[in-house]
């Protein structure tokens, strides 16, 4: 019978750090003695304080003949003894009684302490002690697991110079090993470079004891070990580290905002329901065969990915390419090409990430510092780090392949080299495009001269911020609206009813001051829309500029705000869906929502603020119910991948304002709708495709716009859960609804000006199952579902997302998108309403919450490709 283990872990005291300036690398006259040897041993513990049940003391300690023992002889006395493990037995006959929430199988890590109690010196041999631990805290075997692997990475200050630590690890570094054992040690099996040391030894109650080589010639820096293992199904992984000092007592930051949970990563990666980091490993694959992938190698980023993925490490692509190959995505110009220059050879991987776009907005994989918790991207560019995101540029011939494009689309073209100067230095004109292109780099054999050109200040021929300058972060006033207010309903409490003329008072400011001419600025631009009942939203007021001649917008100098007087008074019933026809629905009351758009517009970019107000309707007089914000999804869920959500050109921010169009039963734009200026149907672009002509629009000689003459995606929605769900999942839809378009097997919608906007290879960056991950909790405190947002409920006194859990057809087939999903929904519907609870509601076998359950780990993980 098994029995429970109480574990006292291991800290062995720091060392007294007498002497320390002396014995420290900075003193040139420290006498070059060879260094004591950290040694364990093991010996049985009986019943008493230490284990009640008896169990396995573990010493650890340095052969320096302390305490009278003699120096230098291969054996821990006692007075060496440094630190004690007491790894301990259960209770005689008693069940082994698992730890709540604890894993079937875990790792633990732990480092001895170095001689000065701070950092290992040259001559010290740094001791890992490595335990794996079952679900009841007790040690268990190496054989429990189908895989044990130990890496050893450092320094950590630059991953462009971290690399295996091979010599102390002792592993063998030939890639062409035949059992593939190279850059990490299989503690099951392990390789050694050096079959002499035996680094290895196992105690017999299973603790794992790893003695790296004697520090020599590493460079100074912390360290990471890491273990990875399997259980021998390989459903259950884990992946743990831990830090050493070597040479050094000041640890370095890590160069990336965080590390596992907290890692910048996770705001993308992590998947909320699954309670898993999702990245390449994550997918099932063979010819590993594991049915949950191998997810615990994604699970500690970015640390435990240079464990492999190193400048010398088992993956021959250092972090860096990696990272910024995947991440530049569609963006690469010569995705995986060999970079002899700095040592990279082929990566045909890299071309599988073409239909991947960096979702950080505004400045997408250009903002450096998203990633980044340094500004090394800037002060310390190298041919490795710059050279993976600008995989073109070849150092070592100095050719730029295929050539940079520098003129934008839409500029006059050039006829000569001359023409391309104000566009930048060294730029020839392809006189055969009329573009301008950059086609060569100077040669570098090393990084010593890059930031010669590329300073991180502004004083170089290519400095490396305004290289990376987003315009939207560097060169605007950032504008912000405060203080917004909407008045003039008559209602008990101020709610608005039919009849009423609502106003608007708000202040308009920048960083540093108030603007006080919105109404005569010719840059900039002001819109409001409304809709509601925010359960069921319909719009109430179009957009609309509060900038039209003979509007109400006026400017007090006295309070430093802007007042405005809605032009038509608050409706008894809604207006049309956006580019649908049909009978408006009479209002009912409820919450409301009012957005508020400003921006100003410059050369290619928009610095746009947006304010939400939220306001209680009565219909017909009565109390009004408590204003309950729409909180299907929430801000922060959204930003956590985009940073600043913003759309229509970056005009519009923030998700709230998207409900006040994009309402039940809102379709994308249809026939009549009016596109770019034009002069004859060449110059449309769905002309050719035959859904798109030029058009007389202002019953004037001659034609002037380009008009939609055939509905190029008939019933496409652009409602905004489904819009949202297809854009977000669009690479694993079924198709069904793009096969009833004129665009076959594509998620087009057709934008402004007539533009066809496909997002066919958009996909979420965690498996789509993981709804949670925008369905967001508030976690507000309330005492019932009123003092939550809609979509949110009262669960144990905090505000939790139900939304997700509550099927409709509408959510449903905008994720299954096959013919057998919709004509299902049909069939589940009788003069419009739905049955889907009745097999997917909350309380059901089949409810929305079990068929997306992925808390079990076998269960894998939605491929890229359908």
């Amino acid at each position: 019978m098994r029995h429970a283990g109480t574990v006292l872990l291991w800290a062995a005291p720091a060392l007294a750090l007498a002497g320390l300036a002396a014995c420290s690398p900075e003193s040139p006259d420290a006498p070059q003695l060879p260094q004591p040897t950290v040694l364990t041993r093991t010996s049985a513990e009986p019943p008493g304080v230490n284990c009640s049940a008896g169990g396995t003391r573990v010493d650890v300690g340095v052969d320096d003949g302390s305490g009278g023992g003699a120096a230098r002889n291969g054996a821990l006395e006692p007075g060496e003894i440094d630190g004690t493990t007491f790894v301990c037995n259960g209770s005689p006959g008693d069940p082994c009684t698992p730890s709540p929430g604890a894993p079937p199988l875990d790792v633990a890590v732990g480092v001895s302490t170095p001689a000065n109690g701070l950092a290992f010196l040259p001559g010290e041999q740094p001791v890992l002690q490595i335990r794996f631990i079952d679900s009841c805290g007790a040690t268990a075997s190496l054989g429990q697991t189908s895989r044990a692997q130990l890496f050893l990475t450092g320094p950590r200050r630059d991953v462009t110079a971290t690399r295996t630590a091979s010599k102390l690890l002792n592993c063998v570094e030939n890639r062409s090993a035949s059992n593939g054992q190279h850059h990490f040690i299989d503690l099951r099996s392990p390789s050694y470079a050096d079959p002499l040391q035996q680094n290895l030894s196992i105690g017999e109650d299973g603790l794992v004891t790893y003695t790296l080589a004697p520090v020599t010639t590493e460079q100074a820096g912390t360290y990471t070990a890491a273990v990875y293992g399997e259980t021998l199904d390989g459903v259950i992984q884990f992946f743990r580290l831990e830090d050493l000092q070597i040479g050094t007592v000041d640890p370095e930051p890590h160069g990336f905002i965080g590390i596992g949970a907290t890692s910048i990563c996770t705001r993308c990666h992590f998947g909320t329901s699954s309670g898993r980091v999702q990245m390449a490993h994550s997918l099932p694959t063979l010819p590993s065969g594991v049915p949950a992938g191998r997810y615990g190698l994604d699970s500690a980023p970015v640390a435990g990915c240079v464990a492999c993925h190193n400048t010398a490490g088992f993956s021959p692509n250092p972090l860096v390419r990696k990272v910024h190959g995947v991440h530049r995505g569609a963006k690469q110009a010569a995705a995986g090409l060999e970079h002899p220059d700095y040592g990279l050879a082929a990566d045909p991987t890299l071309a599988e990430f073409l239909n991947v776009e960096f979702p950080i907005q505004p400045g997408g994989e250009k903002d450096c510092a998203a990633c980044h918790s340094d500004d090394a991207w800037a002060t310390a560019p190298s041919r490795l780090a710059c050279g993976t995101c600008h995989d073109a540029v070849r150092f070592d011939s100095g050719t730029i392949s295929p050539p940079r494009i520098f003129a934008p689309f839409g500029a006059p073209a050039c006829t000569v080299d001359d023409d391309c100067d104000t566009l930048g230095a060294l730029l020839t004109c392809n006189t055969g495009t009329g573009r301008c292109e950059r086609r060569d780099h100077p040669v570098q054999a090393d990084d010593s001269a890059c930031a010669t050109c590329h300073t991180a200040d502004d004083t170089g021929t290519s400095p490396v911020r305004a290289r990376h300058d987003i315009p939207e972060h560097t060169q605007v006033r950032g504008l912000v609206l405060r203080d917004v207010v909407l008045s003039g309903g008559s209602g008990s409490g101020g709610a608005f009813q039919p009849g009423d003329v609502p106003a608007l008072d708000f202040t308009l400011e920048t960083a540093d001051t108030t603007v006080t001419d919105l109404k005569e600025n010719g840059a900039m631009f002001a819109s409001f829309a409304a809709s509601g009942p925010l359960a069921e939203a319909q719009r109430i007021y179009p957009v609309t500029s509060l900038k039209i001649p003979g509007t109400t917008l006026t400017y007090y100098p006295a309070t430093r705000r802007y007042h405005y007087v809605l032009p038509t008074p608050f409706p008894a019933s809604s207006i049309a869906p956006l580019n649908a026809t049909g009978p408006s629905v009479p209002l009912v009351a409820g919450t409301y929502r009012l957005a508020l758009f400003v921006y100003e517009a410059f050369s290619g970019f928009r610095d746009a603020t947006t304010a939400i107000v939220e306001f209680p309707f009565v219909a017909g007089g009565g109390s009004p119910e408590p204003v309950r914000p729409r909180e299907r999804v929430t801000e922060a869920a959204c930003d956590s991948c985009h940073q600043q959500v913003q759309y229509h050109g970056g005009a519009r921010r923030g998700v709230a304002g998207c409900i006040t169009c994009h309402v039940d039963g809102s379709q994308d734009r249809m026939v009549g709708a009016v596109g770019q200026s034009c002069a004859s149907d060449a110059q449309c672009a769905g002309n050719a495709a035959g859904w798109e002509a030029c058009a007389d629009t202002d019953a004037t000689p001659g034609n002037d716009h380009c008009v939609v003459t055939q509905d190029p995606t008939p019933g496409r929605s652009v409602e905004l859960s489904d819009m949202i769900h297809r854009m977000h999942g669009a690479r694993l839809l079924g198709g069904y609804s793009s096969s009833l378009t004129m665009l076959p097997g594509r998620l087009a919608y057709v934008g402004f000006s007539n533009s066809i906007i496909d997002f066919t290879d958009h996909l979420f960056s965690v498996d789509l199952r993981n709804c949670t991950a925008c369905h967001a909790d508030t976690g507000s405190s309330c005492t019932s579902d009123l003092g939550c947002g809609l979509g949110q409920a009262c669960v144990a006194g905090h505000c939790r997302n139900v939304s997700w859990t509550e099927p409709s057809t509408e959510a449903c087939i905008s994720c299954h998108d096959t013919a057998a999903a919709v004509a299902h929904a049909a069939l589940e519907t009788w003069n419009g309403i739905e049955a889907c609870d009745a097999c997917h509601g909350p309380f059901s076998a089949a409810s929305v919450a079990n068929a997306h359950a992925l808390d079990d780990p076998s269960i894998p993980v939605r491929p890229r490709v359908p």
